[in-house]
């Protein structure tokens, strides 16, 4: 099918062609009822402008940029990412905008896709994920002036008054984690992490540590490339020890398919033997058995908000940083450890 031109519109409601350029770009001279008539033939015929006409014609490209700078293996049984991409892809059509999604292997490739995209008036602006220490990418950003949202926390050498956040409480989090496992009478526990440069992971790992030790707990932490694989030969390891781990926190449920697996290999009960915990709540999480106690946060919303936050603040530059909601847990059978001793 031909798509539909101004001069369709035009012959099809009877009025020139410049009037539906009027009525179109919403720009005055146009009574209201040839407005809306022309408005409403443009609906009917299924005309749409055309992006890469209009990006020309104005200061706006009304596209997202993100870039996701991982290896395929390591996304391939995580939620997370297609959960936020969801809330983004939300956010940016309520503002008439689309999403441009990469996948590259690193920094290097990262900062140069940048570089491409402001010289091709490609985004409007770009939210930064994974953020880490020495993270070239905000400095890039701000040389070239595009906006951006980093979201998560950023290193404090990093964050400036003009750099905006949308932040996460990954530190209260992991509190909740510690707590509840504390109360159901564990008293070791190991953290399975992801990659260990990011900011995220040294922050958990941070309050992990600092908050175990606070309560009584013997803690012990492991970084992995958030592969399933890894965090097998991770688990096996700790669990190999005298003195093993009561209980496993794992960074998402890729890592706590591996690990878990590798408990059940070795016939340890969960929650008997060992307490289980994902940061993840996802399908997995209940259609394992036992069904896996979990972190349950609203990735879409996530992804939505930092979305809205980054359109505000192409127009509102003084806008501040913003915090989200703190994940909730969600208590199922791998962590009801008093309930199966009793048994």
């Amino acid at each position: 099918m031909r798509r539909a031109t101004i001069k369709d519109i035009a012959a099809a409601a009877g009025v020139s062609a410049s009037a539906v350029s009027f009525a179109l770009n919403d720009r005055p001279g146009l009574g209201a009822q040839t407005r809306q008539r022309i408005l409403q033939t443009a609906e009917e015929m299924g005309w749409r402008p055309n992006e890469n006409a209009r990006a020309l014609t104005s200061d706006r490209a009304r596209s997202v940029g993100l870039i996701i700078g991982r290896p395929a293996p390591s996304m391939t049984a995580e939620a997370f990412y297609f959960n936020f991409l969801c809330g983004v892809e939300k956010a940016a059509t309520r503002h008439d905008c689309s999403l441009r999604l990469q996948i590259v292997d690193s920094l290097e490739q990262e900062t140069q896709l940048y570089r491409r995209w402001w010289n091709q008036r490609a985004v409007d602006g770009v939210l930064l994920v994974d953020i880490c220490e020495d993270d070239p990418r905000p400095e890039v950003l701000d040389e070239l002036q595009l906006p951006y949202v980093i979201v998560g926390n950023a290193p404090a050498n990093i964050v400036r008054s003009h750099r905006l956040e949308m932040r996460t409480a990954d530190s209260q989090a992991m509190q909740i984690l510690l707590d509840h496992l504390k109360e159901e009478g564990c008293e070791s526990v190991a953290y399975i992490s992801g990659y260990r440069g990011m900011s995220h992971t040294q922050q958990r790992t941070e309050a992990f540590e600092q908050y175990a030790k606070k309560i009584g707990m013997r803690a012990r932490w492991v970084d992995t490339d958030y592969t399933e694989g890894v965090a097998k030969e991770k688990t096996s390891q700790l669990l190999e020890l005298p003195d093993r781990p009561q209980a496993f926190i794992f960074d998402n449920e890729a890592l706590l398919i591996g690990g878990f697996d590798e408990i059940r290999r070795r016939g340890l009960d969960v929650p008997g033997e060992i307490s289980v915990i994902s940061w993840e709540d996802a399908y997995v999480c209940r259609a394992l058995q036992p069904t896996i106690t979990a972190l349950s946060r609203d990735s879409i919303e996530l992804g939505a908000q930092a979305t809205e936050l980054l359109m505000e603040s192409i127009t509102n530059p003084a806008l501040q940083s913003r915090t989200f909601k703190t994940p909730q847990l969600v208590v199922r059978e791998s962590t009801l450890r008093r309930a199966a001793i009793i048994q």
